[in-house]
């Protein structure tokens, strides 16, 4: 079966106590749903130092999703529909990019 890895640039919104609680959600709820889920493998979240990307805002974040699926496609529009997992309100959707 094919391998991918999905990169997923975002933060938080900027209300007060949302950065604790995303983090939070990422670890405790998101990543351990998605590995569940059985399409991805591996998932872990990193806090981005710099970046270097023209036209595009830092993003705080960036989470490395180890993937493997026969349809990758299909796979990644499932997972932006959210595929059944919640979304915490505290992610900042407007400043997220795959």
């Amino acid at each position: 079966m094919p391998k991918y890895i999905m990169l997923a640039f975002n933060g938080p919104t900027g209300g007060e106590g949302d950065a604790e609680a995303l983090e939070r959600w990422y670890e405790e709820s998101h990543l351990p749903e998605l590995k569940a889920a059985g399409s991805t493998d591996t998932a872990r979240r990193f806090k981005v130092v710099d970046t270097n990307l023209p036209g595009k805002e830092a993003w705080p974040y960036v989470a490395v999703y180890e993937i493997e699926a026969e349809d990758m496609a299909a796979l990644q529009e499932r997972m932006q529909r959210g595929a059944g997992i919640a979304i915490h309100p505290a992610l900042d959707r407007s400043r997220s990019a795959t």
